[in-house]
């Protein structure tokens, strides 16, 4: 199918430009030697009372790993302290820019000591090695499964980092003693939630669904539907609401010249027989359109600015000439044409 763009704009959206891009974490699967109060190499403690641990095998906890060996446990107090990883970005991320990451956590009910209850888990944003600046994420709810789930991450900085913490949080309105275990991180992504362009063609609509499941949605006209239907080319903007962040992003709609729907004839016959008796596109909205049509000398011989599709070389000698078709907001469509009188 032959394609030609009949809207044509110009953007720069920062968010677009990073598509299918990403980074790794050091160690995301959080290998090393199982040790209490040690976390695994590439990570650093950041709780004020203990660190993480590098499990299993301490504390009663013997839940299996979801990638590799090991993976880290992560408490939080009664005294209102909590423990905390974090680790340096070789990317910094970017204020204003989306990203995205999964990982999979659990509770473990067998637990050592002081009993321990589900809590949440949080995201924090960094410059320091232990600097939680900026919360950039947190469960809904507490994490209480003993099996391991894969969570996606969604973050929306609105400051620069060059460090991330995860920490453990309390998920009642009170302190107390809590814990999840934390494994297999996916690479961090810069997270599209619209394509950079989406395209239909002429007679068609075309429905934008966004990547991400939000808690709310708001398009650029006031509509609050995940999914909205476009039959017009143009630019369409949409934010949303998750787990109290907001998330926008930005996409370009081109409508297109699908060559099995779309016609420009290039010859006319205007003899009054009902067939090409007059210049007549069809496949597109005929309303609205600027018709110029030039000699082969470029002299105009024809303008209309509502072309109603009705011209039919009255007064004008057999032979070759040049039209553009013109609309606000697409493409100028130019070609040539053959009048025949017979």
């Amino acid at each position: 199918m032959k394609k030609t763009y009949l809207f044509i704009s110009i953007l720069i959206v920062s968010l677009s430009s990073h598509a299918q891009e990403s980074f790794l974490f050091d160690n995301p699967s959080f290998e090393g030697p199982p040790k209490s109060d040690l976390p695994p190499s590439g990570w650093s403690n950041c709780g004020s009372k203990s660190t993480v641990d590098t499990q299993p095998s301490f504390w009663g906890v013997e839940t299996k790993p979801s990638e590799g060996k090991t993976y880290i446990s992560m408490v939080c107090r009664e005294d209102g302290s909590s423990e905390m990883a974090s680790q340096y970005l070789y990317h910094s991320l970017e204020a204003n820019i989306a990203y995205s990451f999964s990982v999979d956590l659990a509770y473990s009910f067998g637990w050592s000591g002081d009993p321990h209850y589900p809590a949440l888990f949080r995201v924090w944003g960094g410059d320091a090695q232990c600097e939680s600046r900026e919360l950039l994420w947190q469960s809904s709810q507490a994490i209480d499964h003993p099996e391991w789930r894969r969570y996606t991450i969604h973050l929306n900085p609105q400051q620069r980092h060059q460090r991330l913490i995860f920490e453990t949080y309390f998920a009642k309105n009170t302190f107390y003693w809590g814990r999840i275990l934390v494994d297999n991180l996916s690479p961090l992504y810069f997270a599209d939630l619209l394509p950079e362009r989406m395209s239909f063609c002429y007679g068609d609509s075309l429905v934008i669904n966004p990547a991400l499941e939000g808690d709310s949605y708001q398009w650029q006209d006031g509509y609050s539907g995940k999914e909205y239907v476009v039959r017009n080319a143009g630019i369409y903007t949409v934010e949303i609401m998750k787990d109290g962040q907001i998330f926008k992003d930005i996409t370009n709609v081109y409508i297109e010249e699908c060559a099995d729907r779309f016609y420009i004839p290039n010859v006319i016959t205007p003899n009054e027989d009902n067939k090409n008796d007059q210049f007549e596109f069809k496949g597109i909205d005929t309303m609205n359109w600027h018709l110029v049509i030039v000699n082969q000398w470029g002299q105009k011989i024809y303008e209309d600015f509502d072309y109603k599709q009705n011209w039919k070389a009255e007064g004008t000698p057999s032979g070759i000439y040049y039209y553009v078709l013109e609309k606000s907001g697409y493409k100028p469509l130019r070609g040539w044409l053959q009048v025949i009188h017979q």
